[in-house]
Protein backbone atom coordinates (compact mmCIF):
# COMPACT_ATOMS: atom_id res chain seq x y z
CA UNK A 1 0.00 0.00 0.00
CA UNK A 2 1.15 3.56 -0.76
CA UNK A 3 1.58 5.41 2.55
CA UNK A 4 3.09 8.67 1.27
CA UNK A 5 3.86 10.68 -1.86
CA UNK A 6 6.42 13.44 -2.27
CA UNK A 7 6.20 15.68 -5.37
CA UNK A 8 8.60 18.39 -6.50
CA UNK A 9 8.15 20.81 -9.43
CA UNK A 10 5.41 18.86 -11.21
CA UNK A 11 2.80 20.97 -12.97
CA UNK A 12 0.98 23.18 -10.42
CA UNK A 13 2.77 21.57 -7.47
CA UNK A 14 6.09 23.02 -6.33
CA UNK A 15 6.20 20.73 -3.30
CA UNK A 16 3.86 18.23 -1.70
CA UNK A 17 4.32 15.66 1.05
CA UNK A 18 1.06 13.82 1.68
CA UNK A 19 0.34 10.78 3.84
CA UNK A 20 -2.20 8.17 2.68
CA UNK A 21 -4.28 5.32 4.10
CA UNK A 22 -6.24 2.55 2.37
CA UNK A 23 -9.08 4.83 1.25
CA UNK A 24 -8.24 8.40 0.30
CA UNK A 25 -10.84 10.98 -0.76
CA UNK A 26 -9.00 14.10 -1.90
CA UNK A 27 -10.97 17.35 -2.00
CA UNK A 28 -10.04 20.94 -2.70
CA UNK A 29 -10.99 23.90 -4.82
CA UNK A 30 -10.33 23.96 -8.57
CA UNK A 31 -6.65 24.18 -9.44
CA UNK A 32 -5.44 22.89 -6.07
CA UNK A 33 -3.70 19.88 -7.66
CA UNK A 34 -6.02 16.89 -7.10
CA UNK A 35 -5.72 15.61 -10.69
CA UNK A 36 -1.98 16.30 -10.68
CA UNK A 37 -1.54 14.04 -7.64
CA UNK A 38 -3.37 11.20 -9.40
CA UNK A 39 -1.25 11.71 -12.49
CA UNK A 40 1.90 11.76 -10.35
CA UNK A 41 0.98 8.39 -8.82
CA UNK A 42 0.30 7.04 -12.29
CA UNK A 43 3.68 8.26 -13.59
CA UNK A 44 5.62 6.90 -10.64
CA UNK A 45 4.00 3.48 -10.98
CA UNK A 46 4.59 3.40 -14.73
CA UNK A 47 0.99 3.55 -15.91
CA UNK A 48 1.25 6.87 -17.81
CA UNK A 49 4.84 6.52 -19.04
CA UNK A 50 3.97 5.14 -22.46
CA UNK A 51 3.86 8.05 -24.89
CA UNK A 52 4.89 10.43 -22.11
CA UNK A 53 6.55 13.56 -23.48
CA UNK A 54 8.53 15.90 -21.25
CA UNK A 55 7.86 19.59 -21.95
CA UNK A 56 8.76 22.78 -20.03
CA UNK A 57 5.09 23.16 -19.08
CA UNK A 58 5.25 20.03 -16.93
CA UNK A 59 7.61 21.90 -14.58
CA UNK A 60 6.17 24.18 -11.91
CA UNK A 61 6.15 27.76 -13.22
CA UNK A 62 8.49 28.92 -10.43
CA UNK A 63 11.30 26.96 -12.10
CA UNK A 64 11.03 29.01 -15.29
CA UNK A 65 12.14 32.29 -13.75
CA UNK A 66 15.78 31.59 -12.83
CA UNK A 67 17.47 28.99 -15.01
CA UNK A 68 21.04 28.16 -13.96
CA UNK A 69 22.90 25.86 -16.32
CA UNK A 70 24.67 24.11 -13.46
CA UNK A 71 21.46 23.63 -11.45
CA UNK A 72 18.60 23.02 -13.86
CA UNK A 73 15.30 21.98 -12.21
CA UNK A 74 14.17 18.39 -11.87
CA UNK A 75 10.74 16.82 -11.54
CA UNK A 76 10.68 14.32 -8.68
CA UNK A 77 7.83 12.02 -7.69
CA UNK A 78 8.40 9.58 -4.83
CA UNK A 79 5.90 6.92 -3.83
CA UNK A 80 6.55 5.40 -0.39
CA UNK A 81 5.24 1.87 0.13
CA UNK A 82 4.48 -0.38 3.07
CA UNK A 83 6.78 -3.42 3.28
CA UNK A 84 5.95 -6.09 0.67
CA UNK A 85 7.05 -9.68 1.07
CA UNK A 86 9.67 -10.60 -1.50
CA UNK A 87 10.65 -6.97 -2.24
CA UNK A 88 12.79 -6.30 0.83
CA UNK A 89 15.94 -5.89 -1.27
CA UNK A 90 14.46 -2.83 -3.01
CA UNK A 91 14.24 -0.78 0.19
CA UNK A 92 16.71 2.05 0.60
CA UNK A 93 17.29 5.75 1.16
CA UNK A 94 17.35 6.90 -2.45
CA UNK A 95 14.67 9.51 -1.72
CA UNK A 96 14.50 13.18 -0.76
CA UNK A 97 13.44 12.39 2.83
CA UNK A 98 16.50 10.16 3.28
CA UNK A 99 14.18 7.65 4.88
CA UNK A 100 14.82 3.90 4.84
CA UNK A 101 11.76 2.64 3.04
CA UNK A 102 10.40 0.58 0.17
CA UNK A 103 9.38 2.89 -2.65
CA UNK A 104 9.69 4.08 -6.23
CA UNK A 105 11.25 7.31 -7.45
CA UNK A 106 10.33 8.96 -10.75
CA UNK A 107 12.81 11.63 -11.80
CA UNK A 108 13.13 13.83 -14.88
CA UNK A 109 16.52 15.54 -14.68
CA UNK A 110 19.09 17.21 -16.88
CA UNK A 111 21.80 14.90 -18.23
CA UNK A 112 25.10 16.58 -17.25
CA UNK A 113 26.88 14.98 -20.19
CA UNK A 114 25.09 17.55 -22.41
CA UNK A 115 26.36 20.52 -20.40
CA UNK A 116 28.87 21.53 -23.11
CA UNK A 117 26.05 21.80 -25.65
CA UNK A 118 24.29 24.54 -23.68
CA UNK A 119 27.35 26.42 -22.36
CA UNK A 120 27.07 29.19 -24.95
CA UNK A 121 23.29 29.17 -25.09
CA UNK A 122 21.17 31.89 -23.49
CA UNK A 123 18.55 29.70 -21.85
CA UNK A 124 15.02 31.09 -22.08
CA UNK A 125 13.28 27.82 -21.25
CA UNK A 126 14.06 24.41 -19.81
CA UNK A 127 16.03 22.32 -22.40
CA UNK A 128 13.90 19.19 -22.10
CA UNK A 129 15.61 17.53 -25.08
CA UNK A 130 18.66 17.03 -22.83
CA UNK A 131 16.71 15.49 -19.96
CA UNK A 132 16.51 11.84 -18.95
CA UNK A 133 13.59 10.11 -17.24
CA UNK A 134 14.31 7.38 -14.70
CA UNK A 135 12.20 5.16 -12.48
CA UNK A 136 14.06 3.39 -9.73
CA UNK A 137 13.45 1.71 -6.40
CA UNK A 138 14.69 3.49 -3.29
CA UNK A 139 17.50 0.90 -3.39
CA UNK A 140 18.56 2.54 -6.71
CA UNK A 141 17.70 -0.62 -8.66
CA UNK A 142 15.83 0.00 -11.91
CA UNK A 143 12.10 -0.74 -11.83
CA UNK A 144 11.10 -3.60 -14.13
CA UNK A 145 7.66 -2.67 -15.50
CA UNK A 146 6.29 -6.22 -15.61
CA UNK A 147 7.73 -7.25 -12.24
CA UNK A 148 5.98 -4.65 -10.09
CA UNK A 149 3.97 -5.89 -7.09
CA UNK A 150 0.87 -3.84 -7.89
CA UNK A 151 -1.73 -3.34 -10.57
CA UNK A 152 -2.99 0.17 -11.32
CA UNK A 153 -6.58 0.78 -12.45
CA UNK A 154 -7.68 4.22 -13.66
CA UNK A 155 -11.42 4.92 -13.39
CA UNK A 156 -12.18 8.23 -15.04
CA UNK A 157 -15.40 9.14 -16.84
CA UNK A 158 -13.63 11.95 -18.70
CA UNK A 159 -10.64 9.73 -19.67
CA UNK A 160 -8.13 12.50 -18.91
CA UNK A 161 -5.55 9.94 -17.73
CA UNK A 162 -6.58 7.22 -20.16
CA UNK A 163 -6.19 8.71 -23.62
CA UNK A 164 -8.15 5.96 -25.37
CA UNK A 165 -11.64 5.64 -26.71
CA UNK A 166 -14.27 4.21 -24.41
CA UNK A 167 -14.80 1.23 -26.73
CA UNK A 168 -11.10 0.33 -26.74
CA UNK A 169 -10.83 0.88 -22.98
CA UNK A 170 -13.73 -1.47 -22.19
CA UNK A 171 -12.79 -4.05 -24.82
CA UNK A 172 -9.21 -4.23 -23.56
CA UNK A 173 -10.39 -4.80 -20.00
CA UNK A 174 -12.92 -7.41 -21.11
CA UNK A 175 -10.19 -9.23 -23.01
CA UNK A 176 -7.87 -9.23 -20.01
CA UNK A 177 -10.61 -10.74 -17.82
CA UNK A 178 -11.32 -13.67 -20.11
CA UNK A 179 -9.50 -16.96 -19.66
CA UNK A 180 -6.80 -17.98 -22.15
CA UNK A 181 -9.16 -20.59 -23.61
CA UNK A 182 -11.93 -18.03 -24.20
CA UNK A 183 -9.46 -15.63 -25.85
CA UNK A 184 -8.25 -18.42 -28.14
CA UNK A 185 -11.86 -19.26 -29.08
CA UNK A 186 -12.51 -15.64 -30.04
CA UNK A 187 -9.34 -15.41 -32.13
CA UNK A 188 -10.19 -18.68 -33.92
CA UNK A 189 -13.65 -17.31 -34.69
CA UNK A 190 -12.15 -14.07 -36.00
CA UNK A 191 -9.90 -16.04 -38.37
CA UNK A 192 -12.98 -17.87 -39.60
CA UNK A 193 -14.65 -14.50 -40.11
CA UNK A 194 -11.82 -13.48 -42.46
CA UNK A 195 -12.24 -16.64 -44.50
CA UNK A 196 -16.01 -16.12 -44.80
CA UNK A 197 -15.50 -12.46 -45.73
CA UNK A 198 -13.03 -13.32 -48.51
CA UNK A 199 -15.25 -16.08 -49.95
CA UNK A 200 -18.32 -13.83 -50.13
CA UNK A 201 -19.45 -13.51 -53.76
CA UNK A 202 -19.79 -9.71 -53.63
CA UNK A 203 -16.37 -9.29 -52.01
CA UNK A 204 -14.82 -11.62 -54.61
CA UNK A 205 -16.25 -9.43 -57.37
CA UNK A 206 -14.70 -6.31 -55.85
CA UNK A 207 -11.33 -8.03 -55.44
CA UNK A 208 -11.29 -9.17 -59.08
CA UNK A 209 -11.64 -5.54 -60.18
CA UNK A 210 -8.89 -4.44 -57.80
CA UNK A 211 -6.55 -7.19 -59.03
CA UNK A 212 -7.21 -6.11 -62.61
CA UNK A 213 -6.22 -2.53 -61.75
CA UNK A 214 -2.91 -3.61 -60.16
CA UNK A 215 -2.00 -6.50 -62.48
CA UNK A 216 0.92 -4.69 -64.09
CA UNK A 217 2.75 -4.44 -60.78
CA UNK A 218 1.22 -6.99 -58.42
CA UNK A 219 -0.25 -10.40 -58.74
CA UNK A 220 -3.13 -9.67 -56.41
CA UNK A 221 -4.80 -6.60 -54.75
CA UNK A 222 -7.66 -7.34 -52.38
CA UNK A 223 -9.81 -5.89 -49.61
CA UNK A 224 -9.74 -8.19 -46.58
CA UNK A 225 -9.66 -8.17 -42.77
CA UNK A 226 -6.33 -7.71 -40.97
CA UNK A 227 -6.38 -10.02 -37.96
CA UNK A 228 -2.65 -10.47 -37.62
CA UNK A 229 -1.93 -7.72 -35.07
CA UNK A 230 -2.11 -8.04 -31.33
CA UNK A 231 -4.73 -5.27 -31.25
CA UNK A 232 -7.05 -6.99 -33.73
CA UNK A 233 -9.27 -8.34 -30.96
CA UNK A 234 -10.32 -4.92 -29.70
CA UNK A 235 -9.90 -3.10 -33.02
CA UNK A 236 -12.52 -5.10 -34.90
CA UNK A 237 -14.86 -6.01 -32.03
CA UNK A 238 -17.11 -3.66 -30.10
CA UNK A 239 -19.00 -4.22 -26.83
CA UNK A 240 -22.78 -3.76 -27.00
CA UNK A 241 -25.11 -2.91 -24.10
CA UNK A 242 -28.72 -4.00 -24.66
CA UNK A 243 -28.01 -4.17 -28.43
CA UNK A 244 -26.52 -0.64 -28.51
CA UNK A 245 -22.80 0.00 -29.21
CA UNK A 246 -21.27 1.19 -25.96
CA UNK A 247 -19.87 4.40 -27.48
CA UNK A 248 -23.44 5.44 -28.33
CA UNK A 249 -24.67 4.98 -24.75
CA UNK A 250 -25.02 7.91 -22.38
CA UNK A 251 -21.92 9.22 -20.60
CA UNK A 252 -23.26 8.07 -17.24
CA UNK A 253 -23.79 4.49 -18.48
CA UNK A 254 -20.29 4.50 -20.00
CA UNK A 255 -18.82 5.64 -16.67
CA UNK A 256 -20.58 2.82 -14.76
CA UNK A 257 -19.54 0.25 -17.36
CA UNK A 258 -15.90 1.37 -17.34
CA UNK A 259 -15.99 1.10 -13.55
CA UNK A 260 -17.44 -2.41 -13.69
CA UNK A 261 -14.80 -3.73 -16.08
CA UNK A 262 -12.00 -1.99 -14.15
CA UNK A 263 -13.14 -3.47 -10.84
CA UNK A 264 -13.56 -6.93 -12.33
CA UNK A 265 -9.83 -7.47 -12.91
CA UNK A 266 -8.67 -10.33 -10.72
CA UNK A 267 -5.19 -9.25 -9.66
CA UNK A 268 -5.36 -11.34 -6.49
CA UNK A 269 -4.65 -14.48 -8.49
CA UNK A 270 -1.43 -12.84 -9.69
CA UNK A 271 -0.52 -11.89 -6.13
CA UNK A 272 -0.60 -8.18 -6.97
CA UNK A 273 -1.86 -5.25 -4.92
CA UNK A 274 -4.70 -3.38 -6.64
CA UNK A 275 -4.49 0.42 -6.67
CA UNK A 276 -7.42 2.43 -8.02
CA UNK A 277 -7.27 6.04 -9.21
CA UNK A 278 -10.78 7.51 -9.46
CA UNK A 279 -11.16 11.07 -10.74
CA UNK A 280 -14.35 13.03 -10.07
CA UNK A 281 -16.82 10.14 -10.42
CA UNK A 282 -19.74 12.60 -10.23
CA UNK A 283 -19.05 13.66 -13.84
CA UNK A 284 -21.99 12.65 -16.07
CA UNK A 285 -23.69 10.78 -13.21
CA UNK A 286 -27.20 11.43 -11.94
CA UNK A 287 -27.93 11.05 -8.23
CA UNK A 288 -29.15 7.48 -8.84
CA UNK A 289 -26.07 6.51 -10.85
CA UNK A 290 -23.81 8.09 -8.21
CA UNK A 291 -25.37 5.89 -5.57
CA UNK A 292 -24.81 2.82 -7.76
CA UNK A 293 -21.23 3.93 -8.48
CA UNK A 294 -20.37 4.25 -4.78
CA UNK A 295 -22.10 0.94 -4.05
CA UNK A 296 -19.80 -0.68 -6.64
CA UNK A 297 -16.72 0.87 -5.04
CA UNK A 298 -17.79 -0.20 -1.57
CA UNK A 299 -18.70 -3.76 -2.52
CA UNK A 300 -15.99 -4.67 -5.05
CA UNK A 301 -12.81 -2.74 -4.35
CA UNK A 302 -10.23 -4.89 -2.57
CA UNK A 303 -7.14 -2.72 -2.52
CA UNK A 304 -6.18 0.92 -2.13
CA UNK A 305 -8.24 3.76 -3.57
CA UNK A 306 -7.38 7.37 -4.42
CA UNK A 307 -10.49 9.36 -5.29
CA UNK A 308 -10.98 13.04 -6.10
CA UNK A 309 -14.36 14.75 -5.88
CA UNK A 310 -16.27 18.00 -5.42
CA UNK A 311 -19.41 16.14 -4.39
CA UNK A 312 -20.55 15.96 -0.75
CA UNK A 313 -22.66 12.85 -1.39
CA UNK A 314 -19.59 10.91 -2.53
CA UNK A 315 -17.40 12.29 0.27
CA UNK A 316 -20.00 11.36 2.89
CA UNK A 317 -20.55 7.91 1.44
CA UNK A 318 -16.82 7.19 1.26
CA UNK A 319 -16.76 8.20 4.97
CA UNK A 320 -15.36 11.55 6.07
CA UNK A 321 -12.62 9.82 8.06
CA UNK A 322 -10.98 9.17 4.66
CA UNK A 323 -11.13 12.84 3.68
CA UNK A 324 -7.90 14.64 2.72
CA UNK A 325 -8.41 18.40 2.31
CA UNK A 326 -5.87 20.02 0.01
CA UNK A 327 -4.78 23.64 -0.11
CA UNK A 328 -2.34 25.10 -2.63
CA UNK A 329 -0.39 28.21 -1.66
CA UNK A 330 1.80 29.22 -4.60
CA UNK A 331 2.52 25.58 -5.38
CA UNK A 332 3.12 24.47 -1.80
CA UNK A 333 0.53 21.81 -0.95
CA UNK A 334 -0.85 21.64 2.56
CA UNK A 335 -3.04 18.70 3.44
CA UNK A 336 -5.34 17.95 6.34
CA UNK A 337 -6.67 14.46 7.05
CA UNK A 338 -9.80 13.86 9.09
CA UNK A 339 -8.41 10.42 9.93
CA UNK A 340 -6.41 12.26 12.59
CA UNK A 341 -9.66 13.15 14.39
CA UNK A 342 -11.31 10.39 16.45
CA UNK A 343 -14.92 11.22 15.50
CA UNK A 344 -16.16 7.82 14.35
CA UNK A 345 -19.74 8.48 15.49
CA UNK A 346 -19.83 11.86 13.72
CA UNK A 347 -18.44 10.47 10.46
CA UNK A 348 -20.92 7.57 10.56
CA UNK A 349 -23.73 10.11 10.99
CA UNK A 350 -22.80 11.86 7.74
CA UNK A 351 -22.23 8.46 6.09
CA UNK A 352 -25.87 7.50 6.74
CA UNK A 353 -27.29 10.97 5.97
CA UNK A 354 -25.41 11.37 2.73
CA UNK A 355 -27.00 14.51 1.30
CA UNK A 356 -25.60 17.01 3.80
CA UNK A 357 -23.30 19.65 2.18
CA UNK A 358 -20.21 18.73 4.18
CA UNK A 359 -17.71 19.72 1.47
CA UNK A 360 -19.07 23.26 1.42
CA UNK A 361 -18.03 23.49 5.06
CA UNK A 362 -14.73 21.69 4.47
CA UNK A 363 -13.61 23.94 1.61
CA UNK A 364 -14.75 27.37 2.81
CA UNK A 365 -12.70 29.89 4.79
CA UNK A 366 -15.51 30.38 7.32
CA UNK A 367 -19.24 29.70 7.51
CA UNK A 368 -22.57 31.05 8.70
CA UNK A 369 -24.99 28.34 9.87
CA UNK A 370 -28.71 29.13 10.00
CA UNK A 371 -31.79 27.05 10.74
CA UNK A 372 -33.68 27.29 7.46
CA UNK A 373 -34.39 29.18 4.21
CA UNK A 374 -36.07 32.13 5.98
CA UNK A 375 -32.95 32.91 8.01
CA UNK A 376 -30.83 32.30 4.90
CA UNK A 377 -32.71 34.92 2.90
CA UNK A 378 -32.61 37.51 5.69
CA UNK A 379 -28.85 37.03 6.02
CA UNK A 380 -28.56 37.57 2.25
CA UNK A 381 -30.72 40.71 2.61
CA UNK A 382 -28.24 42.18 5.11
CA UNK A 383 -25.24 41.04 3.07
CA UNK A 384 -26.56 43.05 0.12
CA UNK A 385 -26.78 46.09 2.45
CA UNK A 386 -23.11 45.46 3.31
CA UNK A 387 -22.22 45.34 -0.38
CA UNK A 388 -21.37 41.64 -0.17
CA UNK A 389 -22.80 38.43 -1.58
CA UNK A 390 -22.95 34.77 -0.61
CA UNK A 391 -19.66 32.87 -1.21
CA UNK A 392 -17.70 36.14 -1.42
CA UNK A 393 -14.38 36.04 0.44
CA UNK A 394 -14.75 32.30 0.96
CA UNK A 395 -17.74 32.65 3.33
CA UNK A 396 -20.38 29.91 3.07
CA UNK A 397 -24.02 30.33 4.14
CA UNK A 398 -25.57 26.98 5.09
CA UNK A 399 -29.15 26.26 6.16
CA UNK A 400 -28.65 23.08 8.18
CA UNK A 401 -31.70 22.96 10.49
CA UNK A 402 -31.69 23.30 14.24
CA UNK A 403 -31.41 19.60 15.09
CA UNK A 404 -28.35 19.25 12.85
CA UNK A 405 -26.41 22.21 14.24
CA UNK A 406 -24.52 20.01 16.67
CA UNK A 407 -23.23 17.69 13.94
CA UNK A 408 -22.06 20.53 11.75
CA UNK A 409 -20.50 22.25 14.76
CA UNK A 410 -18.60 19.06 15.61
CA UNK A 411 -17.40 18.84 12.00
CA UNK A 412 -16.39 22.52 12.05
CA UNK A 413 -14.33 21.91 15.22
CA UNK A 414 -12.58 18.97 13.53
CA UNK A 415 -11.89 21.17 10.49
CA UNK A 416 -10.80 24.12 12.64
CA UNK A 417 -13.24 26.44 10.84
CA UNK A 418 -14.56 29.81 12.01
CA UNK A 419 -18.35 29.46 12.21
CA UNK A 420 -21.17 31.81 13.24
CA UNK A 421 -24.40 30.12 14.33
CA UNK A 422 -27.54 32.24 13.92
CA UNK A 423 -30.61 30.85 15.68
CA UNK A 424 -33.90 31.78 17.39
CA UNK A 425 -33.81 31.84 21.17
CA UNK A 426 -37.23 30.11 21.46
CA UNK A 427 -37.79 31.87 24.80
CA UNK A 428 -34.39 30.89 26.28
CA UNK A 429 -31.57 33.08 27.54
CA UNK A 430 -28.44 33.52 25.46
CA UNK A 431 -26.42 31.33 27.85
CA UNK A 432 -29.04 28.58 27.63
CA UNK A 433 -29.00 28.68 23.82
CA UNK A 434 -25.19 28.66 23.72
CA UNK A 435 -25.04 25.61 25.99
CA UNK A 436 -27.39 23.78 23.63
CA UNK A 437 -24.83 23.90 20.83
CA UNK A 438 -21.35 24.34 22.26
CA UNK A 439 -19.55 21.90 24.55
CA UNK A 440 -19.04 23.12 28.10
CA UNK A 441 -15.25 23.19 27.61
CA UNK A 442 -15.56 25.82 24.85
CA UNK A 443 -14.07 29.19 25.74
CA UNK A 444 -16.73 31.41 24.15
CA UNK A 445 -14.51 34.50 24.28
CA UNK A 446 -11.81 32.96 22.07
CA UNK A 447 -13.64 30.18 20.24
CA UNK A 448 -13.72 29.91 16.45
CA UNK A 449 -17.38 28.98 16.86
CA UNK A 450 -19.88 31.54 18.20
CA UNK A 451 -23.64 31.37 18.79
CA UNK A 452 -25.68 34.47 17.97
CA UNK A 453 -29.28 34.78 19.19
CA UNK A 454 -31.57 37.59 20.33
CA UNK A 455 -30.81 38.63 23.91
CA UNK A 456 -34.44 39.68 24.49
CA UNK A 457 -36.36 36.53 25.43
CA UNK A 458 -39.59 38.15 24.18
CA UNK A 459 -38.18 38.13 20.64
CA UNK A 460 -38.33 34.35 20.52
CA UNK A 461 -38.35 34.03 16.71
CA UNK A 462 -36.85 35.92 13.79
CA UNK A 463 -40.30 37.15 12.72
CA UNK A 464 -41.05 38.77 16.09
CA UNK A 465 -37.56 40.26 16.34
CA UNK A 466 -37.80 41.67 12.81
CA UNK A 467 -41.15 43.37 13.38
CA UNK A 468 -40.03 44.89 16.70
CA UNK A 469 -36.83 46.16 15.06
CA UNK A 470 -38.90 48.00 12.43
CA UNK A 471 -41.82 49.35 14.48
CA UNK A 472 -41.54 52.80 12.93
CA UNK A 473 -41.76 51.35 9.42
CA UNK A 474 -44.58 48.93 10.17
CA UNK A 475 -46.84 50.14 7.34
CA UNK A 476 -44.08 49.92 4.71
CA UNK A 477 -43.03 46.50 5.97
CA UNK A 478 -46.61 45.17 5.90
CA UNK A 479 -47.11 46.46 2.36
CA UNK A 480 -44.02 44.66 1.03
CA UNK A 481 -44.69 41.42 2.91
CA UNK A 482 -48.45 41.16 2.26
CA UNK A 483 -48.36 42.64 -1.26
CA UNK A 484 -51.63 44.38 -0.35
CA UNK A 485 -53.19 46.55 2.33
CA UNK A 486 -54.99 44.76 5.17
CA UNK A 487 -57.96 46.46 6.82
CA UNK A 488 -57.35 46.94 10.52
CA UNK A 489 -53.81 45.60 10.24
CA UNK A 490 -51.81 45.22 13.43
CA UNK A 491 -48.49 43.93 14.70
CA UNK A 492 -50.19 40.77 15.90
CA UNK A 493 -51.84 40.10 12.50
CA UNK A 494 -48.62 40.71 10.55
CA UNK A 495 -46.73 38.53 12.99
CA UNK A 496 -49.24 35.71 12.48
CA UNK A 497 -48.93 36.04 8.70
CA UNK A 498 -45.14 35.94 8.84
CA UNK A 499 -45.07 32.91 11.16
CA UNK A 500 -47.47 31.06 8.85
CA UNK A 501 -45.63 32.11 5.67
CA UNK A 502 -41.98 32.04 6.72
CA UNK A 503 -40.21 31.70 3.38
CA UNK A 504 -42.79 33.87 1.57
CA UNK A 505 -42.24 36.99 3.68
CA UNK A 506 -38.46 36.64 3.57
CA UNK A 507 -38.46 36.14 -0.20
CA UNK A 508 -40.69 39.20 -0.77
CA UNK A 509 -38.42 41.35 1.40
CA UNK A 510 -35.30 40.10 -0.41
CA UNK A 511 -36.82 40.69 -3.85
CA UNK A 512 -38.09 44.15 -2.95
CA UNK A 513 -34.56 45.60 -3.16
CA UNK A 514 -35.66 48.01 -0.41
CA UNK A 515 -32.68 48.20 1.94
CA UNK A 516 -34.26 50.61 4.40
CA UNK A 517 -35.36 47.96 6.90
CA UNK A 518 -33.22 47.17 9.94
CA UNK A 519 -32.00 43.66 10.75
CA UNK A 520 -32.13 42.29 14.33
CA UNK A 521 -28.88 43.07 16.16
CA UNK A 522 -27.82 39.45 16.68
CA UNK A 523 -27.70 38.84 12.91
CA UNK A 524 -25.73 42.06 12.35
CA UNK A 525 -23.33 41.06 15.12
CA UNK A 526 -22.82 37.61 13.56
CA UNK A 527 -21.97 39.01 10.13
CA UNK A 528 -19.66 41.67 11.55
CA UNK A 529 -17.84 38.95 13.53
CA UNK A 530 -17.44 36.78 10.42
CA UNK A 531 -16.25 39.53 8.11
CA UNK A 532 -14.39 41.93 10.38
CA UNK A 533 -12.79 39.99 13.25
Amino acid sequence: MINRIVIQNFKGIKYANISFSQKNVMVGNNGVGKSTILEAISLALGQANYGFELTPYLFHKSTWDTLHKTALPSIIIEVYLDPIEGYEEYSGKNNTLRKESLGIKFEAKFDDSYLELIEDEDLTQIPCEYYTINRSWFSEDAVKPFLQPFSLQVINSASALQNVKTTQFITRHLQSNLSDEKNRNLKTTLRGLRKNFNSNEKVSGVNKELTEIAKDFHEKLEISLDLTTYSAWNAISCPFVDDIPVHLCGQGEQCILKTLVSLSKKDKKEGKISIYLVEEPESHLSHTYMYEFIRLLESQIDGQIFLTTHNSFIANRMNLKNLIILNNQEGMIKSMSLAEESNEELYNYFYTTTDYPTLRLALCNCAILVEGPTDEMIVQYHLSKMGKSVFQEGVELLAVGGVRFKNFISLARALNKKVAIITDNDGKTQDEVTKLYLPEDTDSSHSLIQVFTCTDIANSTLEIAFINKNEEKFTDLAKIIRKKRETGDSVEKLQEFMLNNKTTWAYRLLESKDHSFAIPDYIVDALNWIYHE
